[in-house]
C-alpha cells in the first residue's frame, strides 16, 4: 500500500508540474467558479442558499473532472503515456496518480467557489467538519471519475465531447437545480446511478441540515465505494492496453 501511494505522489507530482502549475490553468480555475456561480446562484433576483450546496458540487464535478482527464489525453494524444508504463508500478498507483493532480485542481476551484458563495450569501456550512469531509469526498470522486472516462475512450480527441455529454445530463437529474424528490419517478430513480447526486445530497446536508432523499451516510459511504470503483476499473482499462 505504501508503494502505491508513493508512485501515485510522483506520477501526481510530474502532472501538476508539467500540466496545472501554469499560469493560464490557474487562473481558469479562479475564473470558472465565478462565470459558475453568475449563473446559477443567481435566482429570481436574489441569491439562492439551496442552490449553493449544488454549485459547489457541480463546480467540483467539472474542475476535477475536466483537469484529471487533461493530462491523460494529452499524454495518449502525442504518444508519451506508454512511457509511463514502462516503469515498475501497479496500474492502480497510475489510476490514482492522476486522479491526484485533478484532486488538488478541484480543491482550488471549490474554495474559491466557497468562498464567492459566503461573500454573497453571508452563509457559512452548518456542520463545518462534514462539510470539509463531503468535499473531499467529491473531489475524489469526481477526479477519479474524469480519469476513468479519459481511459474508457479509445479516441483521445474525442475525450471532451463525452465529458459533456456526460455531466449535463447531471446538472437537472442530480439535484443540483432541482430537488430529486421532485423529478418524474423515471427520473428521479435514474438519479441514484449518477455519482453528482451522492456529492450533491451530502454537500447540501452539511451546508444546511437538508437532503431530499439520500441520508448523509449513506452518501458518504456511496461516493466512496464509487471512488474505489472508479480507480480499480480504470486500473483494469490501462492494463487491458497494453498490446
Amino acid at each position: 500500500m505504501r508503494d502505491v501511494l508513493e508512485h501515485a505522489y510522483y506520477i501526481a507530482k510530474k502532472d501538476l508540474k508539467e500540466y496545472y502549475m501554469k499560469p493560464g490553468t490557474i487562473s481558469w480555475g479562479v475564473l470558472f467558479p465565478i462565470a459558475f456561480t453568475a449563473a446559477f446562484l443567481f435566482k429570481r433576483g436574489e441569491y439562492s442558499v439551496w442552490a449553493a450546496p449544488g454549485l459547489i458540487a457541480m463546480t467540483v464535478l467539472f474542475s476535477a473532472t475536466s483537469m484529471a482527464g487533461a493530462s491523460i489525453v494529452f499524454e495518449r494524444r502525442i504518444g508519451s503515456f506508454e512511457r509511463l508504463l514502462l516503469f515498475p508500478t501497479r496500474y492502480v498507483s497510475i489510476a490514482l496518480g492522476k486522479s491526484f493532480g485533478g484532486f488538488l485542481f478541484g480543491l482550488i476551484t471549490s474554495l474559491t467557489t466557497l468562498l464567492i458563495v459566503y461573500a454573497l450569501l453571508h452563509a457559512f456550512p452548518l456542520n463545518p467538519a462534514l462539510f470539509a469531509l463531503s468535499l473531499l469526498l467529491a473531489i475524489l470522486q469526481s477526479s477519479s471519475f474524469g480519469v476513468l472516462i479519459a481511459f474508457a475512450i479509445k479516441d483521445p480527441s474525442q475525450t471532451m465531447t463525452v465529458f459533456n455529454i456526460v455531466r449535463f445530463p447531471m446538472i437537472f437529474l442530480s439535484g443540483v437545480i432541482i430537488p430529486i424528490n421532485q423529478l418524474p419517478p423515471p427520473l428521479g430513480a435514474l438519479s441514484y446511478a449518477l455519482p453528482l447526486t451522492y456529492s450533491t445530497e451530502l454537500i447540501r446536508y452539511s451546508y444546511t441540515g437538508e437532503y431530499s432523499v439520500i441520508p448523509p451516510a449513506i452518501a458518504s459511504v456511496a461516493m466512496v465505494v464509487q471512488t474505489l470503483a472508479f480507480l480499480i476499473i480504470t486500473s483494469m482499462l490501462i492494463r487491458k492496453s497494453i498490446p
